[in-house]
């Protein structure tokens, strides 16, 4: 008759292989580098800007006032894959 008990050689071998295991996986890192497009973390690129727009610049209708400017900081990244907040 077989017995489903193991013995405590089986046990401890067992318990110091998961030990191992343990050790071992909990050594591993990812990569050092930031992660994101290109390696960079948008994160760390937030930055303002701040514009004057002319009281002239301003058009307004029925909808409220409005007014275009031009913005060279906002990338083809940026704008796909990024956020533009404005404060007035």
């Amino acid at each position: 008759m077989k017995s489903n008990k193991l013995s405590l050689k089986e046990k401890s071998i067992r318990i110091c292989l998961f030990a191992l295991l343990m050790l071992l996986f909990s050594q591993c890192t990812g990569p050092e580098e930031p992660m994101g497009n290109n390696g960079l973390d948008g994160i760390n690129f937030a930055h303002s800007v701040i514009y004057d727009i002319d009281p002239s610049d301003w058009v307004g209708d029925l909808n409220g006032y409005n007014a275009l400017i031009d913005v060279p900081e906002i990338t083809d990244d940026i704008y796909y894959n990024g956020a533009v907040l404005v404060y007035r």
